[in-house]
C-alpha cells in the first residue's frame, strides 16, 4: 500500500515499545504491529492527490516522499496514517489487552505472531484467567463457584466487607463527600485483589509499579469496592511528541481507564472523576479522556506551556537547517500554537508571526543536469512556505503587513531570475498553495498575470534554444575528435533527450497527447445453423 508517511508509523510503534520492557515484547511492537499497521487499510486515511498538502498543514507528514509525483501521475491509492484517528484508538485499545498478556508471560519468540494471533491468544487467555480469578475468590472465602461468579459480576457489596483491603496496601489520594475515594494501590497483593474484584489484568503491572515508573488508582464506591481502575503514568514519557517537552516535570497523566471487566466506564462516573483528578493535580490523555467522559479541559495537552513553546519555536527551525523545510517537531508545535494563539500572551505571539516572516535570503536556488550534454539545466526556487499553510492561517493576521510584503518580494525575486535566465526550465517549490502549485503563490502577491506571463515566455524561448541546441549537437557528430562516448552522448541528447523536453516545455494544450488505445478486437458471435423446418404432407 502506498502510505505517505510511514515514518509516522515507525515513531508510533516506537513509542509504543518504550512503554514495555526492552526485549521480545518491544521488538514485537516495533516490527510486527508496524506490519500490522502498513498493511491493514481500516488503519489508514485515503487521500486524495489534491489533499497531499493537507497532509503536510497537519503535520502529519513532514516531507513528500520521491515516489509520490510518479504515484499520482498513475492514479495510485494513497493512504496516511494518523495515530489520533478512531481505528486507531480502538486498535490500542485491542493491543494494551495484548501487552498485558505477554507482559504476564512472555514468550521466547514472538517474531512470526501477527497481531490477530496476538489477539486471539488474548482473548483466549482472558477467558481462561477470569475463570481462575472466580475461583480463587471462592476457594478464598469458602464460597460455591456459582454464587462467588454472581457476587462478583453485580458488585455485590457484601464483597467489600467480605474481603476488605490490607492496611499498607492502599493510600487515599482525594475524596468527596458523597463517598467516592480515589485510591493509589502501593504493592502486587493490592493489585491482585483489584484484578479479581474487577476482572482485569491489573496485577500484570507489578513490575513497573515496583520500579516506579506507573501509578494504579482505583476509583471506589462508598462501600468499598472498585469502579474503575486508572493506569497513571509521567505525562513527559507517553509519546505526546513535542508537547512532552513543555509539560510540568512532575504532571502524571491517566493512560489507560477501565471499568469492571475491561468494560467502559458508565456516565455517571464522569463527573466523579473530573473532580477527583482535579483534586489529585491529575489530567489525561486526549484518547482516555474522550473514552472516560471527561471534558477537553481534563486532557493533559492544556497544561502545555504554551509561551515556552513559541519562544523555542525558532529554535527549533534554526535546528532544522532549512526554514523551507522545517522539522516535524517545528511542524508540530506550531500547529498546537495555531491552535491555542488566543491563550498565548500577546508579545509572545506577535514575535513568533514576525520570526515566521521569511526573508529573501532564506529563497533557495538549485540547479541540476539532467541528460549528459549540457542541455537540461533546471532551476528550482525553494520558498519557505510554512505560514501559508492552512494551520498557519492565524499568524497572517498577528504578523500584519509584513508576511505578504516578504512574500512579494519573493516573487519578483523568481520572476527577475526567470528573465534573467531564460533559457533554463524553472520551477518553484515546494508545495505552496495546492500540491507543487505555484500559481496561488503568486495569485497571493499579486502576481499572478506577471508569472503567467513570464512562464509562456520562458518556454518560447527555451524551444528556441533547444532547437539551436539540437543543432549545434548534430553539427559536433561531424568532429572525429569527438569518440565513441561523446558520439553516444551526443546521439542521445539528439534522439531522446532534446526531443523529450521540446515536447515539456509545450503549452498543455499542445503537447502532443498518447494515442487512445485501440480497440478490443471482438470475435463475431459464433451461430449455429439453422435447419429449414420440415415439410408436412399433405
Amino acid at each position: 500500500m502506498n502510505v505517505i508517511n510511514p515514518e509516522a508509523v515507525d515513531a508510533f510503534c516506537a513509542a509504543l515499545a518504550s512503554q514495555v520492557p526492552a526485549g521480545t515484547l518491544a521488538t514485537w511492537l516495533r516490527r510486527n504491529l508496524r506490519s500490522h499497521v502498513l498493511k491493514t487499510a481500516t488503519l489508514l486515511r485515503p487521500v486524495a492527490a489534491e489533499a497531499v498538502d493537507d497532509l503536510v498543514a497537519e503535520g502529519l507528514v513532514s516531507a513528500l516522499p520521491d515516489w509520490l509525483p510518479a504515484a499520482v501521475g498513475r492514479g495510485d491509492a494513497l493512504f496516511a496514517f494518523d495515530p489520533e484517528a478512531g481505528p486507531v484508538e480502538e486498535m490500542l485499545r485491542d493491543l494494551g489487552r495484548i501487552v498485558d498478556r505477554y507482559l504476564a508471560e512472555v514468550p521466547a519468540d514472538l517474531s512470526r505472531v501477527s497481531f490477530p494471533e496476538a489477539l486471539a491468544v488474548t482473548n483466549a487467555w482472558e477467558r481462561e484467567q477470569s475463570r481462575l480469578r472466580v475461583a480463587a475468590f471462592a476457594a478464598r472465602h469458602g464460597i460455591e463457584g456459582r454464587a462467588a461468579a454472581a457476587m462478583l459480576a453485580r458488585s455485590d457489596p457484601a464483597v467489600a466487607a467480605l474481603w476488605p483491603d490490607v492496611e499498607g496496601d492502599v493510600a487515599e489520594i482525594a475524596s468527596l463527600p458523597c463517598g467516592h475515594v480515589l485510591h493509589e494501590l502501593l504493592n502486587r497483593r493490592a493489585l491482585w485483589r483489584e484484578g479479581i474484584l474487577m476482572d482485569n489484568c491489573v496485577e500484570t503491572r507489578h513490575e513497573p509499579l515496583a520500579r516506579g515508573t506507573l501509578r494504579i488508582l482505583s476509583l471506589r464506591d462508598p462501600s468499598g469496592l472498585p469502579v474503575v481502575t486508572l493506569d497513571v503514568r509521567p505525562a513527559r514519557s507517553v509519546g505526546l511528541g513535542v508537547a512532552g517537552r513543555f509539560l510540568p516535570p512532575d504532571l502524571w497523566t491517566v493512560v489507560e481507564g477501565k471499568a469492571m471487566g475491561n468494560a467502559r466506564p458508565g456516565p455517571s462516573t464522569a463527573p466523579l472523576l473530573r473532580e477527583l483528578l482535579d483534586m489529585a493535580g491529575l489530567c489525561a490523555v486526549r484518547r482516555e479522556a474522550a473514552w472516560l467522559g471527561l471534558p477537553p479541559e481534563s486532557e493533559v495537552g492544556t497544561r502545555v506551556d504554551i509561551d515556552a513553546m513559541a519562544r523555542a519555536v525558532p529554535d527549533m527551525m534554526r535546528g532544522a537547517g532549512d526554514r523551507a523545510s522545517p522539522s516535524g517537531e517545528a511542524r508540530q508545535a506550531l500547529r498546537i500554537l495555531a491552535g491555542r494563539l488566543p491563550d498565548l500572551e500577546p508579545s509572545v505571539a506577535r514575535s513568533l508571526a514576525h520570526g515566521l516572516v521569511p526573508d529573501v535570503s532564506d529563497l533557495s536556488r538549485k540547479e541540476m543536469d539532467t541528460c549528459a550534454m549540457p542541455v537540461a539545466t533546471t532551476v528550482v526556487w525553494t520558498v519557505p512556505n510554512l505560514p501559508l499553510t492552512k494551520p498557519m492561517e492565524p499568524f497572517v493576521g498577528v504578523a500584519g503587513d509584513r508576511l505578504p510584503t516578504a512574500y512579494a518580494l519573493m516573487a519578483r525575486v523568481i520572476l527577475d531570475g526567470m528573465a534573467r535566465e531564460p533559457n533554463h526550465e524553472h520551477r518553484v517549490g515546494p508545495g505552496i498553495g495546492r500540491w507543487r502549485d505555484p500559481l496561488p503563490f503568486f495569485a497571493m502577491c499579486g502576481l499572478a498575470p506577471e508569472w503567467l506571463a513570464a512562464c509562456a515566455a520562458s518556454m518560447r524561448d527555451r524551444r528556441a534554444w533547444l532547437d539551436r541546441e539540437r543543432l549545434r549537437i548534430k553539427n559536433s557528430l561531424r568532429d572525429p575528435r569527438l569518440g565513441e562516448a561523446g558520439r553516444a552522448a551526443a546521439m542521445n541528447a539528439v534522439n531522446v533527450q532534446i526531443p523529450r523536453l521540446l515536447a515539456a516545455c509545450q503549452p498543455p494544450a499542445e503537447r502532443p497527447r498518447p494515442p487512445a488505445p485501440a480497440p478490443a478486437r471482438t470475435l463475431p458471435a459464433f451461430r449455429l445453423p439453422t435447419r429449414p423446418a420440415p415439410r408436412r404432407r399433405a
